[in-house]
């Protein structure tokens, strides 16, 4: 009886070594996480070039996505979509022609991979500031203003947002919004607080 007790606590010592760990790290992060204040949004942004490889992006999504740009006002949108796309070519098109405001530029390439399609739009920007984008993300209201605001420090490069997926309705989706609410409320404030930029 005596020797069964230490058996069982050999079985979950290295879980609970590990639990430990993990927790000690999460609170490691969490606590600057928890002191992180972001800069104030902008009241009045500078000029932005949104640049968005497109590459067989369901036409729902795209447009979607599409119009939220827009609606933030960006000085222009620089869509470089892959030459066999007619959808996206049709529906950039028809939604730049609505807008107005907006410099629209569609780049049609022949060109595989979105770091060449990212590296084309990137030339063609006309604006200091260019942001990087997905062509199913959707944007929120007061992104821009957001983004920009860390830039008038002059060691910051580059900046990130916070992202989710849209709409979680699968188990795997979930799991993914669970893993970017991690990422972006403990480990991006904990690096930004901690200086590393």
């Amino acid at each position: 009886m005596g020797g069964v007790l230490p058996e069982a606590w050999a079985i979950y010592l290295p879980l609970g070594v590990i639990g430990v760990w993990r927790w000690t790290v999460w609170l490691l992060k969490r606590i600057p996480a928890a002191l992180y204040r972001p800069r104030a949004p902008l009241a009045a942004p500078p000029p932005v070039s949104l640049v968005v490889p497109v590459y067989r992006e369901g036409a729902e999504a795209f447009e979607a996505a599409l119009r939220s740009w827009i609606a933030e006002r960006p000085a222009e949108i620089i869509a470089v979509i892959d030459h066999g796309d007619a959808a996206c070519m049709e529906i950039f098109r028809r939604v730049a022609a609505e807008s107005t405001g907006v410099a629209c530029e569609l780049i049609v390439t022949a060109e595989p991979g979105k770091r060449p399609a990212l590296a084309r739009g990137i030339r063609a920007a006309r604006h200091e500031l260019v942001a990087l984008v997905d062509s199913d993300t959707i944007w929120e209201r007061g992104v821009i203003a957001a983004a920009a605001a860390p830039f008038g420090d002059a060691r910051i490069a580059g900046v990130g947002t916070r992202q989710n997926v849209y709409e979680p309705v699968a188990f795997w989706e979930r799991m993914a919004d669970v893993v970017l609410d991690q990422r972006f409320h403990d480990e991006m404030p904990f690096l930004a607080r901690m200086g590393a930029h």
